[in-house]
């Protein structure tokens, strides 16, 4: 990993958009084989592309429109690399995909997820929820491990796991800027079952029941990420969690940020919630030990 000012300013113009948009998954990229990197940071690229699409557009139609181009891109790059749009990102990700043979139903899963950031209802219950975080994080986490090692099932599911933890502990960390724009994705349903106050919570102000919401969710990404490890341990090669390690690491980011969010009370409003904090030395400490 780039240790120095020089080191960084090496940096690929993609590495550099990652690192600016997505720090958390930059870092933990850097721990990759540098032979790999890049194929990761492609991929980290490509979702930050659309992963940042309703907040970039004015009107949700708009954000369809530009889901569907990416689309319409992907089809391209299985069809022919050769007319692949001349955009940076397209372009990397092409080669990735074509490097790795990454299967394309991931990708196609994963914008139908991102398409309905553009539907402005809130989220309606578990299941829904259940199905966006194993698309969005789940499918992206995947992707990222067949870049590092290839197409095993067991490393596969672990990043599933270990992705829709990190993208539900995100959706969590994200409840103050969501109500700003008056959107949520904690489950209406599991909303009213805690008896919260929803109008509050679009606010800005969290009541007992919200809490109680919360820290439901907060739990079932923490189990998630238990699940997680007992199949990393149990059932992954010594080798293969020794090269895929770098894609499960978000775990431990996740990890950090719902013990943070535990101790607060479960308050996404926390103000010190607010404050990332990203231990490199942990991260370095257990890709060493081929653990996230």
């Amino acid at each position: 990993m780039p240790s120095s000012p020089q080191a960084a300013a090496a940096l690929s113009p993609i590495a550099r958009e990652v690192q600016r948009v997505d720090p958390d998954r930059f870092l933990t990229a850097l721990f990759a084989p540098a032979e790999f990197r890049e194929d990761v940071l492609a991929v980290y690229a490509f979702n930050s592309e659309i992963a940042r699409i309703r907040e970039t557009v004015h009107e949700p139609v708009l954000g369809v429109m530009r889901v569907q181009w990416w689309r319409d891109t992907l089809e391209a790059i299985y069809r022919d690399p050769q007319a692949v749009p001349a955009h940076p990102v397209a372009q990397a990700l092409a080669v990735t995909i074509h490097r790795h043979t990454l299967p394309q139903e991931l990708f196609d899963e994963l914008l139908e997820a991102r398409e309905r950031d553009m539907d402005e209802r809130p989220i309606p219950d578990q299941e829904s929820l259940a199905l966006y975080v194993r698309c969005t994080g789940g499918h992206l986490t995947r992707l990222v491990a067949t870049v590092l090692c290839g197409h095993d099932a067991s490393v596969g599911e672990v990043a599933g796991k270990v992705g829709a933890a990190y993208a539900l502990g995100g959706l969590l960390r994200a409840v103050p800027f969501h109500a700003r724009h008056d959107r949520l994705y904690v489950p209406t349903e599991i909303l009213n079952d805690h008896q919260a106050d929803i109008a509050g919570l679009l606010a800005g102000k969290i009541d007992a029941g919200g809490r109680s919401a919360v820290a439901e969710l907060r739990a079932a990404a923490t189990t998630a990420l238990r699940e997680a490890r007992h199949v990393w341990k149990g059932s992954v090669a010594a080798d293969h969690r020794k090269a895929a390690v770098a894609a499960v690491l978000p775990g431990t980011m996740a990890e950090g940020y719902l013990k943070r969010l535990e101790r607060a009370g479960d308050d996404p409003f926390e103000s010190r919630l607010a404050v990332p904090t990203r231990r490199p030395v942990t991260l370095a400490w257990r890709a060493w030990r081929s653990t996230f």
